[in-house]
């Protein structure tokens, strides 16, 4: 029987390189990260088929996991979390800040400056672009010339 303790957790018994077992095996995949990385982007690469099939049949088994892993990464981007956008589509009771419309079956757009990247608030479809339209005043009145241009006219 082991007596050593490990010096990450006193309290837990030594299983290698000074660590109890879950450092251990947390130490052991940073160390070995890159490693892991190039082996698992191998073995897709010989392997494609076979990964599609598994990644398919994981997303069928899965559908909650996987829309919420997708809504995780494009969250990601603006730096929030699944916890804040659940917040504020409470705050916003489910709806669209500017029009006030139920959202997509995609959920509502966070809506961002895009030169600071400053989070604002959720949008639908549709108001996300008019807004990401209306930042470019250059292209605004791109549009109302284009609209001019055809106001009256039949199609």
């Amino acid at each position: 029987m082991n007596t050593r303790q490990a010096i990450c957790h006193p309290d837990q018994p030594y299983f290698a390189r000074n660590f109890c077992a879950p450092c251990y095996r947390k130490d052991w995949y940073q160390r070995n990260h890159e490693e892991r990385l190039t082996k698992g982007r191998e073995w897709r690469a010989a392997n494609v088929m076979q990964h599609r099939a598994a990644a398919k049949q994981w997303r069928l088994d899965n559908p909650e996991q996987f829309k919420a892993q997708g809504r995780r990464q494009q969250l990601k981007r603006y730096g929030v979390t699944l916890e804040w956008y659940a917040a504020m589509t409470e705050k916003q009771q489910g709806r669209c800040a500017i029009c006030g419309g139920t959202p997509s079956s995609k959920g509502l757009a966070v809506d961002h400056n895009h030169t600071t990247r400053q989070v604002r608030e959720l949008l639908c479809d549709g108001c996300n672009i008019a807004v990401a339209i209306c930042e470019n005043i250059e292209k605004v009145s791109r549009v109302q010339a284009y609209l001019d241009r055809h106001s009256g006219s039949a199609p």
